[in-house]
């Protein structure tokens, strides 16, 4: 059993169709979090190409555990994060779309929220930048 001391997982669950240039920045995104124990779950649902093997050079090490899954046939976006709930350990589950990636601290923030908000908070959302190739702002939203 976990001390409250220790931090506790969260699982990221990305669900993944045929956008092996696009993930790699999202799974990157992930591994770069400042945040100590962080579980990766991809779910491919089906690629026409299998995208573990585009995910190679990428260095999971750092993470408290990492898993790459294949549907067996293409089921949609949310069986693909049903999958991945069903695999996660943690005791946060958040979502990232494989054409998105996150700042370094999100992770961090997030848990922090949760663990000063007490009992009654169920969900936490974070904005979103809106960038281009470039990595230029061109807007954002708030919730």
């Amino acid at each position: 059993m976990k001390t409250s001391a220790e931090p506790p997982l969260v699982s990221v669950v990305i669900p993944t169709y045929g956008r092996p240039e696009f993930l790699i920045d999202a799974v990157q995104s992930v591994v770069n979090q400042t945040y100590p124990e962080v579980e990766l779950i991809v779910v491919d649902d089906h690629s026409p190409d299998p995208v573990e093997p585009f995910l190679t050079d990428i260095s999971l090490d750092d993470l408290a555990h990492a898993d790459i899954v294949r549907h067996k046939e293409n089921r949609g976006g949310n069986a693909a994060r049903r999958t991945g709930i069903e695999r996660s350990r943690g005791e946060f589950v958040a979502f990232l779309d494989d054409d998105d990636y996150w700042d370094p601290t999100l992770v961090e923030r997030v848990v922090s929220v949760f663990q000063e908000s007490g009992p009654y908070v169920g969900v936490v959302m974070a904005g979103t930048r809106i960038v281009d190739e470039d990595g230029e702002e061109l807007g954002k939203v708030v919730p």
